[in-house]
């Protein structure tokens, strides 16, 4: 089986909430017995599950604000979102000593010039650190 990140985050969440548990049951022990040194341990794991949660709802937020922008972002053929598609239109003017392009023949040269930059950046071909002083 293979595990999403929805699924590491709820298995996370699940073992935080145990974690939670026993940080409390543990600060109840440390008041009856009024073992003051384990009281300050117990109140440390328990603050350190609030962070872990914290951290761990901010997590899921995010997870599910970029599901509902996939969501709604209707993809083309090329896996553009509405923006690009109109950066994409917009890239290529008709001139009139050439024959006019398509909508899909400039989508088409689009994405084979942003595969080509990819290529280039991950290759070391292109860089975009022009005017960055290194010392």
């Amino acid at each position: 089986m293979s595990w999403t990140y929805a699924d590491t985050i709820a298995a996370s969440w699940e073992a935080n909430s145990i974690e939670r548990r026993e940080a409390l049951a543990q600060i109840d022990s440390a008041h009856l017995r009024e073992d003051w040194t384990d009281l300050q341990i117990a109140s440390q794991r328990l603050r350190t599950a609030d962070e872990e949660a914290k951290w761990l709802q901010e997590k899921a937020q995010n997870l599910q604000r970029q599901q509902q922008q996939a969501q709604a972002q209707p993809r083309n053929k090329h896996g553009f979102n509405n923006a690009e598609v109109d950066v994409a239109l917009n890239s290529f003017q008709d001139r009139p000593d050439m024959p006019r392009l398509t909508r899909d023949q400039k989508l088409d040269l689009y994405q084979a010039n942003k595969q080509r930059y990819w290529n280039l950046r991950n290759s070391g071909g292109y860089r975009d650190d022009q005017g960055t002083v290194r010392r």
